[in-house]
């Protein structure tokens, strides 16, 4: 793809600059709008660390590469913050933004499934407020683009259109609410903004070569599955689980944003109707995982039960003392409802936009590059396990199955979660 031509007053603020999809926009703009000035804001306790993640984002976009250094020059990190008022800039900083920036690409957020919901507000809910308010004071402002994600259907189901956002139908987590009322602040300042809203699917890693930059609470599922500890899904098995890769989610998203803006538009930056059928994801997770997560020793395929089976195994699993038992049953109970609320999500906006360029690539073509790079690092737990001890994780090296162990021990035995008819779900 050509470079986007930067006429010299193009001035990109970024928000969430350290996170994936951040540090994928950034990629992408050394590589297709490289005159384009951007300044990047950067949460940090002091300049030192500035300094450091700084660093990090110039390495995710490239800044070996030949030619990169001139990013110096153009690009800008920005100590704040966009919980706090002014998004915690000094009264300078923050007058050269109001004056400078042409354009906003709002993609800071907190994607824990598991926070609590006054946690996951202050970023995604109150960061989108301190946002809108500094856009609103830009005068040169062109273009705001609202990074939110599908999850905001939450507990919906059917057929669910980008122009939709209002339901009852309640959320699986905390995040997926507070991303939510994001959207409806986003919403209700279209009519002084120039906004659009890119719904982003779920993005375990990169397509390229499987980079994994924070491992979240999907790889923490297929690890359980690895480590033995899972070996059932709920979900019928035409239902489909919407995942796409990181860079190409970035790359739709910045070609609909400075390619083809449109205010007051919503899009789907997800698979819509070819993501993966369960059926599918489960063959592939079993065939990869087992073949990469435990040399020496075989993992039973992971296999499809009714739901309402499913539901009475982690009610008693909740009765467990067993070490880790209440972290796992919190991941499965905020990532595998979606394998049960059959929905696909329209694209229709997108692929008017983009044509064939739309399509997501085949699931089966990228994920073993994400299983891959996941079971190499021990899909993040040595690198947790080092951040606590202050030292840098190197990636795991293989060990025979023997040599393995697990406290926890909370192996999800398949009788228990047996549907009364013996029969997976459909």
């Amino acid at each position: 793809m050509a470079a986007i031509e930067s006429r010299p007053p193009l001035h990109i603020l970024l928000t969430g600059a350290t996170g994936a999809v951040g540090c994928e926009i950034a990629r992408w703009l050394r590589l297709h709008a490289p005159q384009a000035r951007l300044t990047a804001l950067v949460r940090a306790s002091s300049e030192r660390e500035l300094r450091s993640r700084w660093r990090a984002v110039l390495r995710s976009a490239g800044w070996e590469q030949p030619g990169a250094h001139e990013l110096r020059e153009r690009w800008t990190p920005l100590r704040g913050d966009v919980t706090l008022p002014q998004l915690g800039a000094r009264r300078a900083e923050l007058a050269r933004l109001r004056r400078e920036v042409t354009h906003i690409v709002h993609a800071a957020a907190d994607i824990r499934f598991l926070a609590p919901l006054e946690e996951s507000r202050l970023v995604n809910t109150l960061g989108t407020r301190r946002v809108l308010e500094l856009a609103a004071r830009c005068p040169r402002l062109e273009s705001l683009a609202h990074v939110s994600t599908i999850f905001v259907a939450g507990r919906r189901t059917g057929r669910i259109l980008e122009d939709e956002l209002e339901h009852e139908a309640g959320f699986v987590s905390p995040y997926e609410q507070s991303k939510y009322e994001a959207e409806q602040l986003a919403r209700a300042a279209m009519e002084g903004i120039p906004l659009s809203i890119y719904r982003l699917a779920l993005l375990p890693g990169r397509a390229s070569d499987g980079y994994v930059h924070q491992f979240g609470a999907f790889h923490r599922l297929l690890s359980y599955y690895e480590r033995g500890l899972l070996e059932t899904l709920p979900g019928a098995r035409r239902n489909r689980v919407d995942l796409a890769p990181t860079d190409w989610a970035a790359d739709v998203l910045m070609q609909l944003f400075l390619r083809h803006f449109q205010a007051r538009r919503t899009y789907h930056v997800c698979s819509g109707e070819s993501a993966v059928s369960l059926a599918e994801f489960v063959a592939l997770t079993s065939e990869h995982v087992g073949a990469l997560g435990r040399p020496g020793a075989a993992l039973p395929p992971l296999r499809l039960v009714r739901p309402a089976a499913y539901e009475k195994f982690l009610q008693r699993a909740a009765q467990s003392s067993a070490p880790g038992a209440e972290k796992l049953i919190g991941v499965v109970r905020t990532t595998t409802p979606h394998a049960v609320l059959s929905k696909v999500f329209d694209r229709r906006a997108v692929e008017a936009c983009l044509g064939p360029a739309a399509a997501a690539p085949a699931f089966a073509d990228w994920f073993p590059r994400i299983v891959r790079y996941g079971c190499e690092r021990n899909w993040g737990r040595d690198e947790n396990l080092s951040r606590s001890r202050g030292t840098t994780a190197a990636p795991r090296v293989p060990r025979p199955a023997d040599c393995r162990s697990d406290p926890a021990r909370l192996r999800v035995p398949a009788a228990a979660v047996r549907s009364p008819s013996g029969q997976s779900g459909a």
